[in-house]
């Protein structure tokens, strides 16, 4: 099934038809995995971490892809190995890691913090919820929100990294397993999307439902220039989310050599590094309209 036919089967409206093309990057050493975190790091590499093979196996490889010399740089390996795991880049440059399925399927609420400038990993405190695919994102004051995971887990809990100390907020509306995606936009506000979407107020510390989305899986939200939220799921289709409107629509697709996405990430160009069991690829539509980079978004959130 194409994007667009894929797109009018999950009942949203193909409002655009703009293309995109996809161009092959550099092996990943060792092969791809299922399931592997995959985040910006400050200098525009990207950090490809852990991944399993099914529920059999959880790898503890680290790994640094150079998007100007296509080219992979392996690092300290995880303190634990882990699949299905949130990955975030926080304000200080360090990548959390949260939850995940350890080998033989093992659900974890272990929390691993990588120095890119040390290569080294340490733990911090655990989760307050053993799952995986759940979802987190970076606030604008530099905390962390993660929320959802498996087996009905529907809390969200706030992580400052200062304290290193989790806080209970407001629980979901839905439950939003399997890696739904996650993003603070304007206003002090979050989006969560994977099916169901919800809005986060993080001042009123509220979650309130919105206009259903498609069946996605492993999603990457951005924003938009424009105003709107984007979304590439792992059925090589990119959706946009009007936030004022509350409505869904087709952006564009792509045919993805990498077969089914396990792991997006907006590069500082606005292109969609991907990486999937079996390759990795580089997506260059033909209007993204990404905010460039994580600290662009930063100063973006803090002005509005």
């Amino acid at each position: 099934m194409d994007a667009v036919a894929y797109a009018l089967a999950s009942g949203i409206p193909a409002t655009s038809s703009s293309l995109s093309y996809v161009v092959g990057a550099a092996a990943i050493p060792g092969g791809g995995k299922y399931w592997q975190g995959q985040s910006l790091l400050d200098d525009g590499t990207v950090l490809l971490t852990g991944g399993g093979s099914g529920t059999s196996t959880a790898y503890v490889e680290a790994q640094i892809w150079d998007p100007d010399l296509d080219t992979w740089t392996q690092k300290a390996n995880l303190l634990t190995g882990v699949s299905y795991q949130t990955q975030t880049t926080l304000s200080d440059g360090r990548v959390i890691l949260c939850n995940g399925l350890q080998s033989n399927g093992v659900r974890i609420k272990k929390v691993q913090i990588y120095d890119p400038d040390a290569n080294s990993w340490a733990y911090a405190t655990d989760s307050p919820v053993t799952t995986y695919g759940s979802a987190a994102c970076l606030l604008a004051n530099g905390t962390l929100l993660l929320s959802g995971g498996s087996g009905g887990a529907r809390g969200s809990w706030i992580w400052d990294p200062t304290l290193d100390t989790w806080t209970t907020k407001a629980s979901m509306n839905y439950e939003t397993s399997s890696s739904p995606g996650m993003i603070a936009i304007p206003g002090n506000k979050v989006l969560n999307s994977k099916g169901a979407t919800e809005m986060y107020d993080v001042a009123l510390n509220t979650w309130t439902a919105k206009r259903t989305s498609a069946a996605m899986t492993k999603n990457t939200l951005w924003n938009l220039a424009d105003g709107r939220v984007g979304n590439v799921d792992r059925n090589d289709t990119a959706y946009a989310y009007d936030i004022t409107l509350n409505t869904w629509s087709f952006l564009y697709g792509f045919n993805n050599p990498a077969t089914q996405a396990a792991a997006c990430t907006i590069l500082s160009d606005g292109s969609i590094f991907i990486t999937s069991v079996s390759t990795a690829s580089r997506l260059y539509p033909e209007e993204t309209g990404a905010t460039p980079g994580r600290a662009a978004l930063l100063g973006y959130l803090a002005a509005t």
